[in-house]
């Protein structure tokens, strides 16, 4: 019987954007005035909690050539 798992937990989000389960989950940072993207990192999101401020679960799509992210 084997109680241990080298696999990584991902998180969960509800509809109310707090984390139904536990885990990890890559968040994409933005600056708070701009709204330009600055970062992606992975957090660990505990139950029932929110991402960090200014940070969305959604990956941003790419834009035109000579625009900001």
């Amino acid at each position: 019987m084997n109680t241990y798992s080298t696999d990584i937990e991902n998180a969960e989000l509800g509809e109310n954007g707090l984390s139904k389960k536990a885990g990890w989950i890559t968040v994409y940072q933005a600056h708070p005035v701009t709204r330009e993207y600055q970062s992606a990192s992975m957090e660990y999101l505990m139950f029932d909690v929110g991402l960090p401020a200014h940070s969305y679960p959604d990956k941003p799509e790419l834009p035109p050539v000579g625009q900001a992210l």
